[in-house]
């Protein structure tokens, strides 16, 4: 069976790199919007007996959960897929940040998000908050930021791709501003 790095569709060396770190024992850290009840999860894949993840809901912003702080430079992978996106340049940073305390040389932050060709804040009329866009450029400055501000060094690899491109429904992104994509990312830190 060819290996999943094998795929041209995921050439990318990160994910390489990710792939091969799941091969022995890690931690990893999935950060989500919203918890889904974990039985929802064993029904569907059907693997209550099997799977030994260990479900954690927390507010990964607050810094002083007594639950996260076990976890705080324990994490070889952390998954942060369609979150970060919804704050503002600052609020990206604190985010980014919070996350950096789980992590250790060598860990990987990987996940997409929303972005734009052109960066920028952006304020969609249906939610009112201002949010900021990135594209793979303006990415590597927040985390060349956020390793400024926490003594952490990052190697950033972001690409862009369409919604069809990740086999969404361009209709998806039609209520949001122009030129809205996918922003895929590996961040992988180096000291």
């Amino acid at each position: 069976m060819p290996s999943p790095t094998d795929n041209p569709e995921y050439s990318e060396p990160a994910f390489a790199k990710s792939v091969d770190r799941a091969k022995f024992p890690f931690y990893q850290l999935n950060i989500d919007r919203k918890l889904v009840p974990e039985d929802v999860g064993y029904e569907m894949f059907r693997d209550q007996g099997h799977f030994a993840a260990h479900f954690i809901e927390a507010d990964i912003l607050s810094g002083s959960d007594p639950v996260l702080s076990a976890l705080k430079g324990q994490v070889d992978i952390i998954s942060v897929t369609q979150v970060v996106h919804q704050w503002d340049w600052d609020g990206q940073v604190k985010a980014a940040k919070s996350l950096t305390t789980f992590t250790k040389p060598g860990s990987l932050i990987v996940g997409n998000q929303i972005g734009n060709p052109k960066a920028h804040e952006v304020t969609l009329q249906s939610i009112g908050v201002p949010m900021w866009r990135h594209n793979p450029q303006s990415f590597e400055k927040l985390w060349d930021q956020v390793g400024a501000e926490t003594g952490t060094k990052w190697e950033t690899q972001a690409w862009m791709r369409t919604f069809e491109e990740m086999s969404w429904d361009a209709k998806d992104g039609a209520w949001m501003e122009d030129g809205v994509v996918i922003i895929e990312f590996a961040v992988r830190r180096i000291e």
